[in-house]
């Protein structure tokens, strides 16, 4: 909470100082798609399927703001958080339909 107090001292803004709080899950979740990669690809493969997988979170890195800037200044601010919610959702869905389920057991 004394974080949390300070943090509005610097910046008035309740987004802002959301975002902070926020920002740090980003690096969560590539060490948890990185270790899921790792996990379900074998050693000989791990190298590039852990490029790959860099190589789209970049890619996603850049076109996901440009996206999301497009779609606020076209159809409003309102449209992107339901948006990026669908992204994910669909992520979700699709890698569920595509990783076989043997990969997904953890071996002893």
């Amino acid at each position: 909470q004394i974080v949390l107090f300070v943090s509005f001292l610097f910046f008035r803004d309740p987004l802002l100082v959301a975002l902070l709080y926020v920002a740090p899950l980003v690096y969560v979740v590539c060490t948890t798609i990185t270790t899921l990669v790792t996990d379900v690809t074998s050693e000989r493969e791990r190298g590039k399927a852990v490029g790959i997988q860099n190589s789209w979170l970049n890619a996603g890195g850049v076109a996901g703001p440009l996206l999301g800037g497009a779609l606020a200044q076209g159809l409003g601010i309102g449209i992107v958080f339901p948006f990026a919610i669908a992204m994910v959702l669909f992520s979700v869905i699709w890698a569920q339909l595509t990783v076989a389920e043997e990969s997904r057991r953890m071996e002893p």
